[in-house]
């Protein structure tokens, strides 16, 4: 029998690592092709990936709606692909080469 999100999250955010593992093998490949479907880098998209379960993780209290955990780690790895993307075009150079 499954757990509610709801308790699974609540867990997860006491620390229970059964809970934490179960959020991320549900979310991990949505998570996975959102960052990939915005970066082509195979070891970046892993990266970025694993930054975004660390937020939601240490972020869980701001988790409002619990059923919108999916979309909401969905909604961090965008914002942390942006970051990186952003940041990569920083460091551009006026002829277009990567410094």
């Amino acid at each position: 029998m499954r757990e509610s999100t709801e308790k699974m999250i609540r867990k997860a955010a006491s620390g229970d690592q059964n809970a934490i593992t179960t959020l991320y093998e549900l979310t991990y490949s949505s998570v996975y092709k959102t960052v990939k479907s915005m970066i082509a880098d195979e070891d970046t998209v892993l990266d970025i990936v694993q930054d975004s379960f660390i937020k939601g993780f240490q972020s869980l209290d701001q988790l409002d709606t619990p059923e919108n955990f999916r979309a909401w780690m969905k909604r961090i790895a965008t914002n942390k692909a942006k970051d990186y993307l952003k940041k990569k075009n920083n460091k551009t150079n006026s002829f277009g080469w990567d410094l």
